[in-house]
């Protein structure tokens, strides 16, 4: 049960992530945050 939410929660992050990235050309805060958490991700997923 724990393990589906974390998944759903992680699908979500990257597609607000997604969003940023896509909306590069002109930010608006929420996917300023999007892009922020991506890279954020992306910096935590190649650590592992």
């Amino acid at each position: 049960m724990r393990t589906r939410i974390l998944f759903y929660f992680v699908i979500l992050l990257l597609s607000v992530g997604l969003a940023g990235v896509a909306g590069s050309q002109s930010l608006t805060p929420k996917e300023q945050l999007g892009k922020l958490i991506f890279n954020d991700m992306n910096l935590s997923l190649t650590e592992v």
